[in-house]
C-alpha cells in the first residue's frame, strides 16, 4: 500500500467509530475463512453482541474509506487497513472480528506476525457450509443488493465457484471449525474456546 501521510489519523478515525465494549486479559484477533453466503457477518455480529468482541464490518470501512483516500480502491488494501486498525486495537487490549475472508496464505502469516507483536493472539476460525447453503446466502445477498438493502457485489455461480476456490484451510495452530449450521450446543463449545483465549 503506498504511504499515507495522514495514516495514523486515518486509523485513529476509524477506531472512534467503532464499538469498543470492553477490554479483555488477552487481546484476540479472529480473522473468518469461509466462502461467500457462509455466514461471515452473521457469525462476527454474534461475537460482537454476545462476548464483547469488536466487529470489523469491511462494508463499513470501504464506505467510510471512500471520501477521504483513493488509495483504498480495492479488497487488498481495506484488508491491509483493516489488519493495521486490529493492530492498534490489540494494543490497546480489544478483541476484534474481521469480518471478511482473508483467502491468501501470505496474509494469514501477516496478520499472525503483527497481532503477535502486538502483544496478541489471531484466532483462526474457518466456517463449513454446504455448498448449497452458501449459493442460498449469497442468493439473499444479491436480493438486498438489488434491492438498495446492502451494499456489496452481485455474484453469479461461475464467480462465487471461483471465491469458494480462494478459502484455504486454516494455518495456524489456533484454529477453530464450526458449521454454518451450527446448533446451541455447538455455539456454546465455540464461545467456550475464544472465552478461554480471551482469559488466558
Amino acid at each position: 500500500m503506498p504511504p499515507l501521510t495522514n495514516e495514523d489519523a486515518i486509523i485513529k478515525d476509524t477506531i472512534r467509530t467503532l464499538k469498543l465494549e470492553k477490554k479483555f486479559p488477552k487481546a484476540v484477533a479472529v480473522i473468518l475463512l469461509a466462502p461467500p453466503g457462509a455466514g461471515k457477518y452473521e457469525l462476527a455480529d454474534r461475537l460482537e453482541r454476545e462476548l464483547g468482541i469488536t466487529h470489523l464490518k469491511v462494508d463499513e470501512i470501504k464506505h467510510y474509506l471512500a471520501p477521504r483516500s483513493g488509495v483504498f480502491d480495492s479488497l487488498d488494501h481495506v484488508t491491509e487497513f483493516a489488519l493495521q486498525v486490529m493492530t492498534e486495537l490489540v494494543k490497546s487490549g480489544y478483541a476484534c472480528v474481521l469480518d471478511r475472508n482473508v483467502n491468501r496464505k501470505g496474509y494469514r502469516e501477516k496478520f499472525k506476525l503483527d497481532i503477535e507483536a502486538a502483544g496478541g493472539e489471531l484466532v483462526e476460525v474457518e466456517i463449513v457450509c454446504p455448498d448449497d447453503v452458501a449459493f442460498a446466502g449469497v442468493r439473499q445477498d444479491n436480493s438486498e443488493y438489488i434491492g438498495g438493502e446492502r451494499e456489496g457485489n452481485i455474484l453469479d455461480r461461475p464467480l462465487w465457484e471461483f471465491k469458494k476456490s480462494q478459502v484455504e484451510p486454516p494455518i495456524g495452530e489456533n484454529r477453530y471449525q464450526i458449521s454454518c449450521q451450527y446448533t446451541g450446543q455447538d455455539w456454546q463449545r465455540f464461545t467456550n474456546f475464544l472465552k478461554l483465549k480471551l482469559t488466558s
